[in-house]
């Protein structure tokens, strides 16, 4: 792990990582990747039933292996493109040990870059399918054996190797894949590297989750939310690697009762919500602005202009604040603040002066050659909108809102205030930074997103001065521009395409990014998503939230297909039981005891891909293209796993049904499977042998204007019209696979019935 960069102060040293492999092992020497267990006495088949020692000693074990899942991935990995992987770059010797050592790995991945470019297309597209299907193989094994999402019962129990060593192989396994991804990602001609990157199947976050690294988090006080963020799979291995590095600086709070789907100290309870001072004042400062300025700030609403604080600090140290309407060519600073932190107010639009000083002081430091009393212009919700609770006010708050994609875009910088990195000193490395940001309160909040996406300068305020977003951005990517630190940056880089994106495409990132973000008001979502997809948010008073919400989807002209496969609640009435009822936190319908605990490790549970289709909504549901199963047997009953025989290609394949993530009505157990007209499957994609994929379970039904019963289309002519009945996971084992193989998949449960189906090519449905 000697190539991760390390933060400026370090919690832990780099581990040192012992090398097992034999004095005279070779990663280039034959036989390959995929023959070489076979010549050290070992059975592949074996390793699918989980037996790892085969019969050897912990000594032989632990040399095979590192040999075979961690040296000859390498070798596999770099050998297409003409580069050998010479032992002596990748080890050293300390104390008489001979160790692990990647420091070298980051330049082994540059000239990767530098040969693959020189390669012909077709030799790219194979070197790719090849370097996937041993990264595939490796991640199988790796994340069974190695991270804590795996369920107990089907890990074995000889893998030989601790904690810290089984984390080398994740780390490296969640390196390559990035590096290679991001290499194909930047090529120059995009057509024929979108048609390379579909070659690759693994994501650099399917590498699992190590518990060393949670437990160690967890005794370190962070908050659950924050961790789980980490342990859910929505940062990769190496992330979680990095930030369990970092010394966060305590808050000074309690995070023992906050939950994983929400920190309670981000949280706003209006009854016990306190405005408070900057922390060195007495508690007897003036509120700001006094009560005569709710009229300049009602009067620029009615203008539909922002209310804007001129502010001025005085030779005393006094500020003085005057409301102005925004006008063209005024520079100001637009503040994005976490209300739980104290600079919200419950109870009228006002800050204490303290605080005030504090914004202005802020603001200022980011005119560094303004004269030394200069106005400063500021933009702050808790002021500038008017208070959720004020009657007569209702109408200039809407009115507010519906200026916040302007304010944000025309504000020359938006400043974002969070305490945690306030605290934080700034001088560190972009990539420390940019961590410490993504572990931030601000990260969690649904307004914030809003803010950060429509702002065109983004600045975070840490400890000594406020940080510049592309500046970071500019530090780290000619540094490392192949490295797996790309990462960290994934969210901010996205964050400015958003503002470019179709609305159907940024519904799909909303989708991704809001599942560990929440509100204080539930009522916000929709406004929210409105603005943040340049739609119109329900005019119509006393909506219920779904009737809001369907309202919203009725708006966009395209919707992610993958949507139908995302878990938790849908909302009511035919047609619309594809739809979430919320786009938040969808993980939680997932979560079984710490965190996500699942049942098949490496599926990705509540993210939508990128490579998604757009689909359309019609009354009679979304249409969608997908392959399905339908069931040609009814079973008696549907409990948690069931056998479906198919048909495809003239192979003869069995998938295994297995329905246990969703937390919400209905269960399983409910299904009166006998009251389905055609009960049938929709499947995300065609799960590989051993592999899974998410499915939905669906009734294929005649519905109005069908004339005679439905026949499923197997010719994609015409559109099958299906009612949703609940999500599932499928997974498939070929005939042909021994009945030991066939055991360890099915896992400790015993199949509960089987019947036949037949597999259908790629169709139109209507999920209803």
């Amino acid at each position: 792990m000697d190539h991760i960069p390390t933060p400026r102060a370090p919690k832990y040293p780099t581990p040192e990582i012992l090398c097992f492999v034999r004095p005279d092992f070779s990663p280039v020497s034959p036989p390959p990747f995929d023959r070489y267990p076979e010549s050290r006495g070992w059975q592949q088949a074996a390793f699918v039933a989980g037996d790892f020692r085969q019969g050897h000693t912990d000594e032989k074990s632990r040399e095979f292996l590192q040999e075979w899942l961690y040296f000859k991935v390498l070798a596999a990995v770099f050998n297409p493109v003409g580069i050998d992987i010479d032992m002596d770059d990748f080890t050293r010797r300390k104390d008489g040990q001979l160790l692990i050592d990647t420091t070298n790995l980051v330049r082994y991945i540059s000239e990767f870059e530098g040969r693959f470019r020189d390669l012909e297309s077709q030799t790219q597209i194979a070197s790719i399918k090849a370097i996937d299907r041993v990264l595939s193989v490796t991640q199988r094994l790796v994340v069974r054996e190695c991270s804590m999402v795996s369920a107990e019962r089907i890990r074995s129990e000889n893998w030989p190797f601790d904690p810290m060593t089984s984390l080398s192989f994740m780390i490296l396994g969640c390196t390559l894949t990035f590096a290679v991804g991001r290499i194909v990602q930047v090529l120059l001609d995009k057509t024929h590297a979108l048609e390379i990157y579909k070659q690759l199947h693994l994501s650099h976050r399917d590498w699992g989750v190590s518990n060393l690294l949670y437990e160690r988090m967890r005794a370190n006080k962070w908050c659950p939310h924050s961790l789980a963020q980490f342990a859910s799979g929505e940062r990769s291995v190496l992330g979680m690697y990095y930030a369990n590095l970092l010394d966060i600086p305590s808050d000074e709070k309690d995070h023992g009762k906050c939950e994983v789907h929400k920190c309670i100290h981000t949280t706003v309870n209006e009854k016990d919500y306190t405005t408070k001072h900057d922390g060195h004042s007495s508690q007897e400062c003036a509120r700001i602005p006094p009560d005569s300025a709710r009229e300049s700030i009602i009067r620029s609403l009615k203008s539909k202009s922002a209310p804007l604080l001129k502010v001025l600090e005085t030779e005393t140290e006094e500020v003085e604040v005057n409301v102005v309407p925004y006008k063209e060519g005024i520079k100001y600073v637009a503040i994005s603040h976490v209300w739980a932190h104290g600079l919200g107010n419950v109870d009228g639009n006002w800050l204490f002066s303290c605080q005030v000083r504090r914004l202005y002081r802020f603001a200022a430091a980011l005119y560094p050659f303004s004269s030394t009393r200069a106005d400063i212009y500021i933009w702050i919700d808790t002021i500038c909108v008017p208070h959720r609770s004020d009657d007569d006010d209702k109408d200039y708050r809407k009115v507010a809102i519906s200026l916040l994609d302007d304010t944000y875009r025309n504000a020359d910088k938006v400043l974002v205030l969070d305490d945690q990195l306030v605290r934080s000193t700034s001088r560190v490395a972009p990539e420390e930074a940019l961590i410490r940001i993504l572990s931030s309160g601000w990260m969690t909040r649904l307004w914030t997103l809003q803010e950060g996406m429509l702002a065109g300068k983004l600045r975070f305020q840490f400890q000594e001065r406020a940080l510049d977003v592309e500046d970071m951005l500019s530090g780290i990517l000619p540094i490392h521009y192949s490295s797996v630190w790309l990462e960290i940056l994934e969210f901010f880089s996205s964050l400015r395409k958003l503002k470019t994106m179709h609305p159907w495409e940024r519904l799909r990132c909303l989708w991704n990014y809001l599942q560990w973000r929440s509100t204080s008001h539930a009522s916000d979502e929709i406004t929210c998503l409105s603005v943040l997809t340049g739609k119109k948010p329900s005019a119509v008073p006393g909506l219920s939230h779904a009737d809001r919400m369907k309202a919203f989807l009725n708006q966009m002209d395209g919707i992610p297909s993958d949507i139908i496969f995302m878990p938790g609640p849908r909302l009511p009435g035919d047609g619309w039981k594809w739809a979430p009822t919320s786009f938040m936190a969808r993980y939680q319908w997932t979560a079984y005891s710490q965190f996500q605990e699942t049942i098949i490790p490496g599926v990705s549970d509540h993210t939508i891909s990128d490579q998604t289709d757009i689909s359309r909504r019609s009354d009679r549901g979304l249409r969608v293209h997908f392959l399905g199963i339908t069931l040609l047997e009814v079973p008696p009953n549907l409990n948690m796993i069931f056998r479906v025989e198919g048909i495809f290609l003239n192979t003869k394949m069995w998938f295994l049904a297995i329905s246990l993530y969703d937390r919400c009505p209905p269960e399983w157990s409910d299904i009166d499977i006998q009251s389905l007209k055609n009960p049938t499957i929709i499947l995300q994609s065609r799960p590989e042998t051993f592999g899974v994929t998410h499915a939905i379970f669906v009734d294929a039904y005649e519905g109005p204007g069908i004339e005679g019963p439905v026949l499923l289309d197997r010719t994609a002519q015409k559109v099958t019209p299906t009612r949703f009945i609940c999500r599932m996971t499928v997974g498939r084992i070929d005939a042909g696979v021994s009945q030991e193989a066939r055991t360890y998949f099915e896992g400790d449960e015993q199949m509960s019935c089987s019947c036949k189906g037949k597999l259908l090519s790629p169709q139109w449905w209507y999920v209803g």
